[in-house]
């Protein structure tokens, strides 16, 4: 997604919850009565952008614009709601095979591999993964809870956290209200600090091709769905996951 930075850096410090996850405005979440906030209009609800920095604990200053090399970084990668969810679960799933207890897994339970994502995806996780594993801080913990399609995004959500930290500091404290809200708490659970003392350079760039892969993958499937629809589930080898 081509963006102008500083216009989308702006907006979304200021108002974080244009955007959002839906589920960060539901009434037992949002700030009491932000539902009589949504027919004002937008300069309006820049008035309240102080009560929704106080009910979540945020810092309400604005912080110094990216510099250029994050922004050079980060350039291609989803950053909407359903972008940055498909990334999370491809990323977990890089995560998950890149982890030693992956191949037992595949044996053991195919049928839940094969229902958080289908082949196609799994195949090219398992080749960027066989590229370089991708094992950062809590996320090799992470990979322990399955291979559900939650259990996956919690993992990529653990490791856009660490890229984002390292790459594009306070971004974090805004972008995640584009997770849900559920599952980040079991993110927050698992990473409590901004803490990225265990990821490398290498580490955050296989982060940012996996991210970037994401939004690769879903032009892909959109121009193969029609024929695979209609085509039968192709086992994978078993090879392919060592």
């Amino acid at each position: 997604m081509n963006v102008d930075v500083d216009a989308f850096w702006v907006a979304l410090w200021c108002e974080p919850w244009c955007g959002a996850d839906p589920s960060w405005q539901a009434p037992d979440v949002a700030p009491q009565g932000w539902d009589r906030f949504s027919q004002i209009s937008p300069a309006g609800r820049r008035l309240v952008y102080k009560l929704w920095c106080s009910h979540f604990g945020l810092d309400p200053s604005l912080p110094a614009l990216p510099a250029s090399a994050a922004r050079a970084q980060l350039r291609g990668v989803a950053w909407d709601v359903e972008g940055l969810s498909r990334a999370a679960l491809f990323i977990g799933m890089v995560a998950a095979v890149s982890a030693s207890t992956f191949a037992g897994a595949w044996m053991r339970e195919r049928d839940a591999v094969l229902a958080s994502a289908d082949i196609a995806l799994w195949r090219r996780a398992c080749a960027l993964a066989r590229a370089r594993p991708l094992v950062v801080g809590p996320s090799a913990r992470a990979c322990a809870d399955g291979v559900s399609a939650a259990s996956l995004r919690r993992t990529g959500w653990l490791c856009l956290r660490f890229a984002l930290e390292a790459i594009w500091p306070h971004a974090w404290q805004r972008l995640f209200f584009r997770c849900d809200a559920q599952l980040l708490r079991s993110v927050s659970e698992l990473c409590p600090r901004n803490d990225v003392a265990g990821a490398t350079d290498a580490d955050i760039r296989h982060i940012l091709r996996a991210w970037l892969g994401a939004r690769a993958n879903m032009t892909e499937d959109i121009a193969s769905a029609a024929t695979n629809a209609a085509a039968p589930r192709t086992q994978l080898e078993d090879r392919e996951w060592h």
